[in-house]
């Protein structure tokens, strides 16, 4: 077998007495690295105080071995071999480029850009890291991002009281009423600001309405009133 990789230099990333913040840092950085390299990885122990990893060339001996420091989130390279004997791997897609690991890359384009869709997350995979992956973990990936970023769809519903309460607050005289299920589920919520309403006043007497479908989790509509 031919030698994918050098013996490894002072800067090499995973030498013994290296450390990351947490676990997940580690992980991120393990699958960086080997989708650099060219080679995958398999996963031989996992908990939450160990975490150990080697190439899945069956005769390559390529290791990495991490162990919590006490009781912290800080993981330490405790065991390595980092010497690849092996030819690497020659297909498109690559097995460490996982749900988390796309979901970590994308957190920072999607914060910003909330319209990224699926396949731009694929294209630009493809492009940076050489690796092609399907539309269903492009989507996985940004789901896992957005609720990391956003929170979760029933967090947002079990604030609606509070922010009701805000909103009349912030808005003396508007007419606000939120409608639970007897089972304290969300069903509906009507909003007038005091300020609209007042203007009404002096508007002619006609109702513009139009309303629109919902495509998220829960999915529903929303109708909006308005006057010239």
């Amino acid at each position: 077998m031919t030698t994918m990789e050098n013996e490894p230099s002072a800067g090499h990333p995973f030498l013994v007495g290296t450390k990351f913040d947490t676990l997940a840092e580690l992980k991120q950085a393990l699958a960086s690295h080997a989708i650099a390299e060219g080679f995958e990885y398999t996963t031989l122990r996992a908990s939450d105080r160990r975490y150990e990893v080697k190439c899945k060339s069956v005769d390559c001996n390529w290791k990495v071995l991490a162990r919590a420091i006490g009781k912290s989130t800080i993981y330490r390279i405790r065991d390595a071999m980092l010497k690849h004997a092996c030819f690497g791997i020659h297909h498109r897609g690559h097995g460490n480029m996982t749900v988390d690991f796309v979901s970590h890359t994308i957190h920072e384009r999607l914060a910003a850009r909330p319209d990224y869709k699926p396949i731009d997350i694929a294209k630009d995979m493809r492009v940076e890291f050489g690796v092609q992956i399907n539309y269903k973990k492009a989507w996985r990936a940004k789901e896992q991002a957005s609720l990391e970023i956003n929170g979760s769809h029933e967090e947002s519903y079990a604030y609606l009281p509070k922010y009701c309460e805000d909103l009349n607050a912030a808005n003396p005289g508007s007419l606000i009423a939120l409608d639970c299920t007897a089972e304290n589920k969300f069903r509906r919520v009507f909003i007038c600001y005091g300020a609209s309403a007042k203007g009404f006043a002096n508007c002619r007497p006609i109702l513009g309405l139009d309303g629109t479908h919902l495509s998220s989790k829960y999915q529903g509509k929303s109708v909006l009133f308005s006057n010239h």
